[in-house]
Order: structure tokens, then sequence, then C-alpha cells
């Protein structure tokens, strides 16, 4: 399993890159990362806390862990700073969707659960299935999916070499058999 997976990064952290970038509207510079086994005997990080630098200066922080103690089921927390405000989410201690900026503070949407939404697949899916019947646009542009995925890797590559990693990363050409 080690082999091919990295753990909180790419399983779990991965929505809040992707919704870091939707939040921000602009391409991520650069990430630092750090990534913990905090399960004896695990192969693969079940923590990992990164910071992503966008381009225009704004931030994004996140820490997913899913190794806790018994009873306390996940920790997910995403927040982004720019010049007009603030987005904050965790879960599962706060549910509130918290958006700071000029008019003060305010939770305009109240959820069970923010960033762990247990019908999220089932939604994505229908999706697929949608655009497909219909010959429809996809729900979400594979370049989203994708710009997801990219900065969930960069942040796994920062939490091995213990140094911030540059974006877009840079693409290794696969030989061709045939």
């Amino acid at each position: 399993m080690a082999a091919y997976s990295q753990g909180a990064a790419l399983t779990n952290a991965v929505h809040e890159t992707d919704l870091a970038r939707w939040f921000v509207g602009r391409a991520p510079v650069s990430v630092f990362a750090e990534a913990r086994i905090t399960e004896p005997g695990a192969e693969v990080p079940d923590m990992i806390s990164y910071t992503v630098t966008f381009e225009g200066g704004a931030i994004a922080a996140a820490e997913v862990v899913n190794q806790l103690p018994r009873g306390f089921p996940y920790f997910h927390m995403m927040e982004v700073l720019g010049t007009n405000g603030r987005i904050r989410a965790t879960d599962p201690l706060m549910a509130p969707f918290t958006v700071a900026d000029d008019r003060g503070l305010s939770q305009p949407l109240n959820f069970g659960t923010l960033l762990h939404v247990d019908s999220a697949y089932a939604t994505e899916l229908a999706g697929f299935v949608r655009a497909i019947r219909e010959d429809d646009a996809v729900p979400m542009p594979a370049e989203q999916a994708r710009g997801a995925i990219e900065l969930s890797v960069a942040a796994v590559r920062s939490s091995q070499t213990g140094a911030p990693v540059s974006l877009p990363l840079a693409l290794k050409e696969e030989p061709h058999v045939g």
C-alpha cells in the first residue's frame, strides 16, 4: 500500500486543496507541508498539515487527521486568508461555515458536517451519469480535479523533503510502449 498511497494527503486532504483552489480562484505557487504517521505500525501518514501560497498573495492552510483517540472520528480544518477576508471550515468540532470580511464575522450556513459530506460521492456520480446520458458537460472539469491532485502531490513531496515545493509541478515524461 505504501508504494502508491500517500495516506491522508491523497485520500482526504485533496478535498481541502480543491476547495482552497476554488475559494481563491487563482493558481497556487507553492506549498509547505508536514505529515506524520500517528498509528503504530501504519505505513502511510494519517496526518498532514500544509500551507499554500497563491498568485496574488492569498494563503490557504489545512490540516487533516484520520487517526484520533477512540470516539473522535477525524479532524479536518481549512482556512483561506486574502485581502478581502477569511473563510474557515472545521469538522467535526465546528459545523458553521464562517466568513470574516470588512462587514464583520458571519456564519451564513450551518451543516451537520461541513467538510465531510456523506452524500458527496453519490452526488458526483449522479452528475457524471447525467452528463453521459444527456451528452452534457461533466459537473467538474478534469483540469480542476487535476489541479487539486497536483497540489496534494506537491504537499506530499514537501512533507517528504521538509522544504516548500513550487507549482506547477514539472511533469515527467513516461516512456511509450508499442
